[in-house]
């Protein structure tokens, strides 16, 4: 996960935070960790991906958090999912997440399951006015009063081997995430908000849901600034992004190794009639009016 610190510092441990991360190369070292969880406690997931050679993020890294013991899964080494896919789909079983719509995407991509129930930390965090978007590692600060760090926010998760700096980053931001749900919880249902969380993370996982299976035409509603356009313009872009949304998927490159959210905007406003056109506009780049 990424914390979303700019700002680097040194890790201070808390004395009884120190159980390890253990690292699962293989299905059948994950099948026999599974196993030896306490069943039917909430569970704690975050993940590590690289997302930006290809369409879809790539996960590297899974963590997860099972009573007093936590599991860093190298994804690119294992196949078989089901344990996992049973715990996501286990209603009885609450999954706690900070920023979870950066991570059940990928998990649905893997698992083919939408996890539930869920407790995202982030969006609990800003009902009690911390913030859209506090980071994991001040929501720690200010609710465990540990610091973890940030010093691995930009590492390469598919390197191998990880380094013990990388999983040690990695099992922190499950570590605590028990301890903040049931704080969090509380001090919702303490100040009557609690209803509205759960309507807004309802809504937020029917959005997610619905965006995974969202057709080629209707992709320009995910390009920044569609809304400004005239109706003109905005019937080039719905065409454009479609574009760009088809080769993007089918050769597995990011949107913007195609043509950028701006780029489209463009090409939208000005609809070049020629290449000595479109060499003239600002946001599109040579190679991409190329392609």
């Amino acid at each position: 996960m990424n914390r979303r610190s700019t700002r680097t510092v040194p890790r201070k441990k808390a004395a009884a935070a120190t159980e390890p991360g253990e690292l699962l190369a293989s299905d059948a070292a994950l099948q026999v960790w599974c196993a030896a969880a306490p069943p039917g406690q909430p569970v704690a997931l975050d993940t590590e991906f690289v997302g930006e050679r290809t369409y879809y993020p790539r996960l590297e890294l899974l963590q997860i958090k099972a009573g007093d013991r936590i599991a860093l899964v190298d994804v690119p080494a294992c196949r078989d999912w089901t344990h996992l896919a049973a715990w996501l789909a286990d209603g009885d079983r609450l999954k706690i997440l900070h920023a979870a719509e950066s991570d059940l995407p990928l998990l649905f991509r893997l698992t083919g399951i939408w996890a539930a129930p869920v407790f995202d930390t982030q969006l609990a965090a800003a009902f009690l006015g911390h913030g859209a978007q506090i980071s994991l590692t001040n929501l720690i600060k200010s609710q465990v009063r540990v610091d973890v760090g940030s010093h691995q926010t930009t590492s390469d998760w598919s390197q191998r081997p990880l380094s013990a700096a990388q999983l040690d980053y990695a099992a922190d931001d499950v570590r605590y995430l028990p301890r903040l749900q049931a704080q969090l919880e509380e001090a919702l249902r303490r100040a009557n908000r609690w209803a509205w969380y759960e309507e807004e993370q309802r809504a937020r996982l029917a959005q997610m849901m619905a965006q995974e299976e969202d057709p080629l035409d209707v992709m320009y509603k995910r390009v920044r600034g569609w809304q400004a356009l005239k109706p003109r313009d905005l019937a080039v872009l719905r065409e454009l992004a479609a574009w760009r949304e088809g080769v993007s998927r089918t050769k597995d490159l990011p949107r913007r190794r195609l043509v950028s959210d701006e780029g489209l905007i463009e090409l939208a406003r000005h609809q070049p009639e020629s290449r000595q056109a479109a060499l003239g506009l600002r946001r599109v780049y040579p190679n991409q009016i190329t392609r």
